[in-house]
């Protein structure tokens, strides 16, 4: 009797370690991400919690895994001499699992930041973090409707997009790619935040929109626009045409 309940005692204390052990395992969260599009003049430097991201000036750039939580994102102004940078952004952003900030620094050096869920991507079933290319978007099999434009090639035309230095060299790169080729609604979105001027990203979403594969997303790109007058300009447009 005695060894049955010293047999007892260990197998419940072994449960009571093991149950322990495991409860402390932590649990995988889906991570958060930043994405800046810089078009400002100068250079500026971008700081998450003290660290530095970047530094340098036009391009885009950011964090594809992000842990969710509290994080504080400063954005300086770097000036010639001995000037210290002007800070001209600085905030607590607060990320829930699976969300993205979208960043985007005007020529003036103005911040608008955006925070929202990360776009869910029916077609693999994932997450998309940042620039995500959707292997499956380009080949749909469907004869009745049109492939997207291949990832490969749509990261050419992004990178060649971001080098160039003049707005109308963007505007010429985009249609010429569209001639003949197809994009998906996201891949516009992440192409129009390259355009500093809210009336370029207007006129390149208007010429983009039959070349859409799923144009029934259309409200994936509202979040380019500055102004709400902009989403219903667009809006009109397509209403009057289709």
């Amino acid at each position: 009797m005695k060894n049955l309940l010293i047999l007892i005692t260990l197998g419940l204390g072994s449960f009571i370690a093991h149950a322990d052990a495991y409860s402390k395992v932590p649990k995988r969260r889906a991570a958060a991400s930043i994405e800046i599009y810089n078009n400002a003049y100068r250079p500026v430097r971008v700081e998450l919690n003290g660290r530095l991201i970047h530094e340098g000036s036009r391009g885009s750039y950011g964090i594809t895994y992000l842990a969710p939580g509290r994080h504080q994102l400063t954005i300086s102004e770097l000036r010639r001499g001995h000037h210290r940078p002007r800070i001209i952004y600085r905030r607590y952003l607060r990320f829930r699992p699976g969300h993205e900030a979208v960043v985007r620094i005007s020529r003036g050096g103005r911040v608008k930041v955006n925070v929202r869920k990360a776009i869910y991507c029916n077609s693999c079933g994932k997450f998309s973090y940042g620039s995500h290319a959707c292997s499956t978007l380009y080949n749909t099999g469907d004869r009745n409707s049109h492939p997207a434009m291949h990832p490969s090639t749509f990261r050419v035309l992004k990178t060649s997009m971001q080098r160039a230095s003049f707005e109308s060299s963007r505007k010429s790169m985009l249609r010429q790619a569209l001639q003949g080729q197809y994009i998906s609604s996201y891949q516009l979105r992440l192409l129009l935040f390259l355009f500093d001027f809210e009336s370029s990203r207007l006129e390149m979403a208007r010429l983009a929109y039959p070349h859409l594969i799923d144009p029934q997303n259309i409200a994936l790109i509202y979040d380019v626009f500055e102004y709400e007058s902009s989403i219903k300009h667009l809006e009109d447009y397509l209403h009057n045409r289709y």
